[in-house]
């Protein structure tokens, strides 16, 4: 992995999407909540940078839409994924 990208965990959902990174100059951890109609927004304005999300059928719309901006998406299988969903950094770390 490049040290200089950065790594977004997405929780996607129905309306509101939860996304966790940490913030390279600080090593502070952001977590950010995004409405659906402004998700592609917040990746169009940022740097590429690897984003990992839950394998399931409305992943493979985003991952898609995100590859064609130039990021790196890693979908992950319920298990991996929902194992380190309750701490905001080991999801980013399985990337």
């Amino acid at each position: 992995m490049n040290a200089s990208k950065t790594v977004v965990g997405v929780d996607t959902a129905k309306r509101v999407f939860q996304l966790h990174w940490i913030d390279q100059e600080t090593g502070e951890i952001v977590s950010q909540q995004l409405k659906r109609e402004k998700f592609l927004h917040h990746f169009a304005n940022r740097a590429a940078c690897r984003i990992g999300m839950e394998a399931c059928g409305g992943s493979q719309h985003w991952a898609r839409k995100l590859t064609a901006m130039g990021h790196e998406v890693k979908l992950m299988g319920a298990f991996a994924y929902w194992a380190s969903a309750n701490v905001a950094i080991p999801i980013c770390a399985r990337c």
